[in-house]
């Protein structure tokens, strides 16, 4: 791709030689061959300082907001941050395969993997690697399209409804699917009624004559389909045996999900080796939903081993086995309402000694306090034997004498507390649950650190 057409997509000003790019890179430490580095200008930090850097590591050109003197080639426009998105929109245009959309309030990143396991199996693909799944990570990864990937699994996260509209509006999916919808990001969205606005855009964006998949349990989601036209409508279901997917005989273990799942009428055995509950079976529910929407010829057999060779995503209901029953769960990859409560639902259900160290759910606006004290209630009646707080809105919201609790205001004294709980305790689980701003990956490595071999 020379630098002129790359000008002229961005409406760009090209100074220096039109020279063929075959990279693009936000991070001045990791610059590929033929790379242009797109000085991206945030909230807390501006690419244009990492410039020579990138230089150094081997950049051929740049996207900057303002005239820099170097010796490569520059391309200057007025935002470096829509470049991006356009230039990742162009690239979108140009693919000629399907790209497979996933959004929702929780389980986006276990769909996700979900349907890259199953396709896998057969297929080349492009997907959303981490948590690149907002308005930088979405474009990133599509500027790595390109028609050898026979599938495109993106994954659409945001914490705005204008951030949302956004990212649909270039991944243009030809199957889209909306996990569930819940209360998440209250900052940015502002109430329910925005939110469940803000998931339905990823239906109006899906190309004409593709494919719209609902969670059919989700009562946020009964009337999400309407007004949506020129699209085939599927669904999935725990319990509706009408929908596309459906399931039965679940059982729920400690470390493994069974259950019957039908299909194009026909069903299967499978087993999860998940930690969890009914949330997991929900997501392979969607998962193959969306393999029977590629109509591709995958056999039962891909879907079983896709599902069965699934393994737990580090940050979300991930174990971490300390010895013989005793378990660290870490799912603090993030937090809101609803996957505080799910989370906890599954640490009640799990044999042995139940401790919750609980950080705080962040981006819920003015309602964050009445949203903390639903989860108290919650958890005053999820018979755990011990709850460690830590955070501003943690702070007073247990109500209850029936189990220790206590609040903290540092990451030492927490882990102190937790060490003498669990001496000569052989059988045990933590929780580790909180937002990801509040550092509980640190404070899970200083504990994982402090215990005794």
């Amino acid at each position: 791709m020379y630098l002129k057409k790359i000008a002229a997509i961005i409406s760009g000003k090209l100074i220096g030689n039109n020279i063929k790019i075959n990279n693009f890179s936000i991070n001045s430490k990791n610059i590929n061959n033929n790379c242009i580095f797109i000085a991206i200008h945030g909230k807390y930090f501006d690419g244009h300082n990492f410039i020579p850097e990138a230089i150094n590591h081997g950049a051929k050109a740049l996207i900057v907001h303002k005239y820099v003197s170097v010796y490569i080639p520059q391309i200057i426009v007025n935002n470096t941050t829509v470049s991006l998105g356009k230039i990742s929109a162009w690239k979108r245009s140009k693919y000629k395969h399907c790209v497979i959309g996933i959004t929702g309030t929780t389980g986006k990143t276990s769909l996700k993997e979900m349907v890259v396991s199953i396709l896998q199996k057969k297929y080349s693909i492009l997907y959303t690697i981490g948590n690149m799944n907002n308005y930088i990570g979405v474009p990133l990864t599509l500027l790595k399209l390109n028609n050898n990937y026979q599938y495109a699994v993106i994954e659409i996260g945001g914490s705005s409804c204008k951030e949302l509209i956004y990212l649909s509006k270039i991944v243009k999916p030809n199957i889209s699917i909306i996990s569930n919808i819940d209360i998440a990001h209250l900052q940015g969205f502002k109430n329910l009624f925005t939110i469940i606005y803000s998931k339905k855009q990823i239906f109006y964006y899906t190309k004409n004559h593709g494919v719209i998949i609902f969670n059919d349990d989700d009562c946020n989601q009964k009337n999400i389909t309407n007004n949506i036209h020129n699209k085939t409508i599927m669904n999935f279901s725990l319990y509706n045996k009408n929908a596309t997917v459906y399931a039965s005989n679940i059982q729920i273990h400690t470390y493994v999900i069974k259950f019957y799942l039908h299909a194009l009428q026909e069903n299967m055995y499978i087993n999860l080796n998940l930690i969890g509950g009914l949330h997991h079976v929900s997501n392979a529910l969607a998962a193959v939903t969306i393999i029977i929407a590629l109509n591709n010829n995958m056999t039962l057999q891909n879907i079983f081993h896709g599902l069965t060779d699934f393994q737990p995503i580090k940050g979300r209901l991930y174990p971490i086995f300390i010895k013989k029953k005793q378990i660290i769960l870490h799912d603090a990859y993030n937090a809101n309402p609803k996957s505080v409560h799910t989370a906890i639902n599954i640490l009640k259900n799990i044999s042995g000694y139940k401790i919750l160290v609980i950080g705080d759910m962040l981006e819920l606006g003015l309602q964050s306090r009445y949203y903390h004290m639903q989860i108290g209630k919650i958890i005053s009646l999820a018979h755990l034997n011990a709850v460690l707080r830590i955070g501003t809105y943690t702070k007073n919201i247990i109500h209850n004498n029936t189990f220790y609790s206590k609040h903290f205001t540092n990451f030492t004294d927490l882990i102190h507390k937790l060490l003498f709980i669990l001496k000569n305790k052989k059988h045990y689980t933590i929780l580790f649950k909180g937002s990801r701003k509040n550092n509980m990956d640190t404070l899970i490595k200083m504990f994982l650190k402090e215990l005794p071999k």
